[in-house]
């Protein structure tokens, strides 16, 4: 399970493949989905490296059950469960901002909270808040996303203090 090739998301070539891909409007979370899953992948591995150690683990293997029901109903279930709470949902709304915002992402004409950042570039000394809404609703959402998912998180390890 740890070998070498299963490192390669963590060279350059696995750091943002889905920056440059233009897309559709109704494309911009599979771009997303895209350049962000390097990372999912390493988070992944990391959980499946400490499971596989666990006693449960020992003690399933002790009595006799197969190595695919140990996999289906041991490992991956305490390994996923950190990325069903996580989401990357503030990363992701993060990332497509700024992608919009160097014209990277999404057509001019679609809405999309990077692409009015940018329009109202050209006005910033005439017209502020063309600038500071879009930006501050971009940080907002994206720490409220990241927040409710730290909490959940907490919440599902049973740390919440």
């Amino acid at each position: 399970m740890d070998r070498g090739d299963v490192r390669i998301p963590d060279g350059p070539v696995g750091s943002a493949p889905g920056v440059g891909l233009r897309t559709r409007a109704g494309d911009t979370g599979i771009r997303d989905r895209i350049g962000i899953a390097p990372g999912y992948a390493r988070i992944v591995r990391g959980q499946v490296l400490s499971v596989r150690d666990a006693p449960y683990i020992e003690a399933a293997t002790a009595i006799g059950h197969s190595r695919s029901r140990i996999l289906y109903q041991h490992i991956a279930p305490n390994a996923l469960r950190p990325m069903t709470v996580t989401l990357g949902v503030g990363q992701a709304i993060i990332w497509a901002s700024g992608l919009a915002y160097l014209g990277l992402g999404v057509p001019p004409t679609a809405a999309e909270w990077g692409a009015l950042l940018d329009a109202g570039r050209t006005y910033i000394t005439v017209a502020w808040w063309l600038e500071i809404f879009p930006g501050l609703i971009i940080v907002v959402v994206a720490l409220a996303f990241t927040t409710l998912g730290r909490y959940l998180g907490k919440r599902l390890e049973g740390l919440d203090r």
